[in-house]
């Protein structure tokens, strides 16, 4: 509820987003196992059964994002984490412009 409140009153920054998605993350892969069905559950074939992207995509739209830019703006965040020094400018400027770059 505090990350659909703090979208409404002002969008996040590209690395917020991925902050709040990280805290999310373990949620929602439960929740697609428990779609993709237990070992051994016989399906009934009435329902898709595609699943593929469907997690980054559901993570992505908590935060007002495609999960193709949510995938972008991770990559950045995890390479200024890893390397501050050389990347951290990029997710500085990623954040300040809203343009999330690869």
């Amino acid at each position: 509820m505090e990350a659909d409140e703090n979208q409404q009153r002002l969008d996040f920054t590209p690395s917020e987003a991925v902050e709040v998605t990280r805290y999310f993350e373990d949620a929602e892969k439960d929740a697609a196992r428990e779609r993709q069905g237990r070992p051994g559950q016989v399906r009934s074939g009435k329902l898709p059964e595609h699943t593929t992207g469907v997690t980054r995509d559901a993570l992505a739209a908590r935060v007002g994002m495609s999960g193709r830019t949510l995938e972008k703006a991770t990559a950045v965040v995890e390479a200024a984490e890893a390397d501050p020094e050389q990347f951290g400018p990029v997710k500085d400027e990623m954040d300040r412009t809203g343009i999330v770059c690869e």
